[in-house]
């Protein structure tokens, strides 16, 4: 039998940032992880697309794998990716997917 807590609730909140606390502490790559109530937001950098999307795919393994080990865990399909580049770039598409499902 599974215990909850009500999404949206006070302590569901609470519970939820005793278990996501340390997420920061955890990361081996250099990204920088914003935490704000029950949302969780990485940015990372890099010099090219290849290597964003293997810093991504192992960020997300990370921070998956944390979730996991806190019974929690990473929902895919409300994951979504922002890509910001220079202006004197040109718009390449940035296709990312993660457990095979396509990350909006």
């Amino acid at each position: 039998m599974k215990c909850g807590v009500p999404q949206g609730s006070i302590l569901g909140l609470i519970l939820f940032v005793m278990y996501i606390n340390g997420l920061p502490l955890n990361m081996n790559i250099d990204s920088k992880l914003v935490l704000f109530m029950d949302d969780t937001s990485v940015l990372i950098t890099a010099k090219n697309l290849r290597d964003l999307q293997r810093k991504s795919a192992s960020i997300l393994n990370q921070i998956n794998k944390q979730f996991i080990a806190n019974g929690l865990s990473l929902n895919v399909e409300k994951t979504i990716a922002i890509h910001f580049k220079s202006n004197n770039l040109k718009d390449i598409p940035f296709p990312f997917s993660y457990q095979n499902t396509e990350i909006k």
